[in-house]
């Protein structure tokens, strides 16, 4: 059986075999990096949305 390799390069994306799959290598930039006003409103929403979700099961 022929043995793939362990990490590629395809496109300027490098990728990573896990199991049978080629995963792309990605990670967080350094730093602080800026996310917006409106990321930041979704990550309020979405935290009022699990403690009122967890304040209802309760």
């Amino acid at each position: 059986m022929n043995e793939l390799p362990a990490e590629i390069t395809e496109n300027g994306i490098h990728y990573t075999l896990n199991g049978d799959y080629y995963l792309p290598a990605i990670s967080i930039p350094d730093g602080d990096t800026p996310i917006g006003r409106r990321l930041r409103l979704r990550f309020l929403m979405v935290f009022q949305l699990t403690a009122a979700c967890s304040n209802a099961i309760v």
